[in-house]
């Protein structure tokens, strides 16, 4: 399975290495007065260096499971990264993933165009400045 042009919060669309846009439906499914928030990673933090590695978990009512996530490629603001998952019913999964990381910039200049006015931008959920937090950059807005 492979998926292309994830950015953690605002989607991105169009080909790798095109100029992001946030979702096509969002300008037009605001309300007025309405408020955005999310959170995308730092480009800065440079997150996915510790991505590399393994980990378990339970899936409820079904059992363990293992994956293992590997970088293959980061070109740009662009990470390819592989994850192999083995299920509980012994199935295993493979999954390819480019994220887009952009940054501060990036994404207010995206969602000012989308219509929307910046009230906040933080490093994490609990009002860290950027480059403090947890590696995220958190935007809230309105419409």
């Amino acid at each position: 399975m492979r998926h292309r042009n994830r950015d953690h919060g605002v989607r991105a669309r169009g080909p790798l290495g095109g100029r992001g846009r946030p979702e096509p439906g969002l300008p037009r499914g605001r309300a007025s007065g309405g408020t955005l928030a999310f959170d995308s990673r730092d480009p800065d933090c440079r997150g996915w260096e510790k991505w590399d590695g393994g980990w378990s978990g339970e899936l409820p009512g079904h059992g363990p499971f293992e994956s293992r996530a590997t970088v293959t490629r980061v070109a740009g603001n662009v990470v390819t990264f592989e994850v192999d998952t083995l299920l509980p019913s012994g199935e295993r999964r493979h999954g390819v993933s480019d994220y887009r990381f952009r940054s501060r910039h990036q994404l207010t200049e995206s969602v000012e165009r989308a219509g929307f006015a910046i009230e906040t931008v933080h490093g994490g959920w609990h009002g860290e400045a950027v480059g403090e937090g947890c590696g995220e950059i958190v935007i809230v807005a309105r419409a």
